[in-house]
């Protein structure tokens, strides 16, 4: 059995603005945020927008519904980690990834 600990992604912070602002403007690659540090909740990646953006936009308003909800609902107790990834892999390891962890949240595209 793989394992899907928020430990393959490093460490975790809490999920808020603070932390979020405290990401270097040029990091982009794969993303995931957690439940109480152990449930993964979304995992996603960024090629041309930089991971604090990104995340950003999750925290003010994401465009998914689930994701927004467990935001709104359980804000305080959501944690987020990333990996710093050439652009040109960040999609297919995020892939990769939900495949193997299966994020709440997240919906597995066809490619």
């Amino acid at each position: 059995m793989p394992d899907t600990s928020p430990h393959n992604f490093g460490y975790l912070s809490p999920f808020n603005l603070s932390n979020i602002d405290s990401i270097p403007d040029d990091i982009v690659g794969v993303y995931s945020i957690w439940y109480k540090r152990n449930l993964c909740i979304y995992i996603g990646s960024t090629t041309t927008q930089n991971i604090k953006l990104r995340l950003t936009q999750h925290w003010t308003h994401t465009h998914n519904d689930r994701l927004s909800r467990w935001i709104s609902a359980m804000g305080k107790e959501l944690s987020f980690s990333y990996i710093s990834t050439e652009s040109k892999v960040a999609e297919d390891i995020e892939f990769c990834l939900i495949k193997r962890i299966n994020p709440l949240t997240n919906v597995i595209r066809k490619n």
